[in-house]
């Protein structure tokens, strides 16, 4: 099966590969061509700072499948921001610059020129997600033909940070952490206090989409 994944233009399978975990010690081909072979045509995977060796590990693959999948890769801001914070501009120049240089070495390690979305990853402040530095910082690799879309992961204050991304219109996906009993919540390793069932989230999530994301 294949569904339209965003506003991309790519037929995506409804199932992911996420790479991270698999890769980060090892190479893994038998693994990835036959998760390839069932259908899956989507691999995410991630920064060696948080990943390790997992983008290195995956190069081999695309070498041999690039053209035929949609490539996702994600890097940290490197800045400890609480879920609240007022985010600076000193403080957002400098997430940028840290989320660009990851980027670049993301690319590297995947021994590509492009990937076909880049994702702040562990986004948790909403002032940072939609701050001018990184809205700059990514048009500009856009603009350099390193990405083709702007996303975001988020594992904490999901609500407020996809909110936060839809008032910008500039973030084309979103991996969101939640549950059928609703958000979960990183810090915790458990289900966020006061979320909503995934049943009422619903609306919230239409909208979501309905904006592009």
């Amino acid at each position: 099966k294949r569904r339209p994944l965003g506003q991309t233009g790519f037929e995506a399978s409804p199932l992911v590969f996420g790479c991270g975990a698999a890769l980060m010690f090892r190479r893994h081909d038998a693994l990835l061509d036959a998760a390839f072979d069932a259908g899956i045509n989507v691999f995410d995977v991630g920064h060696r700072a948080y990943y390790r060796n997992a983008e290195d590990n995956l190069a081999p693959f695309l070498a041999r499948r690039r053209d035929d999948i949609f490539l996702i890769s994600k890097g940290l801001v490197g800045l400890d921001l609480t879920p609240n914070e007022n985010v600076s501009v000193a403080q957002a120049r400098d997430g940028a610059k840290a989320w660009q240089k990851r980027l670049d070495e993301s690319l590297g390690a995947l021994g590509v020129g492009q990937v076909d979305a880049y994702y702040v990853m562990a986004a948790n402040n909403p002032g940072l997600i939609e701050s001018d530095e990184i809205l700059a910082a990514a048009e500009r690799a856009k603009q350099a033909g390193k990405m083709r879309f702007l996303g975001l992961s988020t594992h904490q204050n999901q609500q407020r940070v996809l909110e936060a991304a839809m008032k910008t219109g500039q973030y084309g996906l979103a991996m969101i952490a939640v549950t059928p009993a609703g958000w979960y919540d990183w810090e915790s390793k458990g289900i966020a206090k006061d979320t909503e069932p995934m049943a009422k989230l619903q609306p919230f999530l239409a909208r979501l989409r309905e904006t592009g994301i």
